[in-house]
């Protein structure tokens, strides 16, 4: 945002959805996860900010349960603030 020039300046906020993306999405080094990934249980992957449908099949390992990956990442939380 900060390399913004001339009349890209009064379009900073086009820039702001793939930003967003990209936070949260990125790996946290205390979780081990990515935000989304937390809250929904996978990973999107993106082109051109439009999300991919994952595949609703029971085999698909690109899901994990949300509440199972909020518990292991309030654990690893914990472990990182004892150290």
């Amino acid at each position: 945002m900060t390399t913004m020039d001339g009349n890209d300046q009064r379009e900073w906020d086009i820039g702001l959805k793939g930003v967003e993306a990209f936070l949260n999405t990125s790996y946290n080094k205390s979780t081990g996860r990515a935000p989304f990934e937390v809250l929904y249980g996978y990973n999107p992957k993106f082109h051109d900010a439009a999300l991919r449908e994952i595949a609703e099949t029971e085999d698909n390992v690109a899901w994990t349960n949300p509440e199972q990956l909020q518990a292991e990442v309030r654990t690893r939380i914990l472990d990182s603030q004892a150290k």
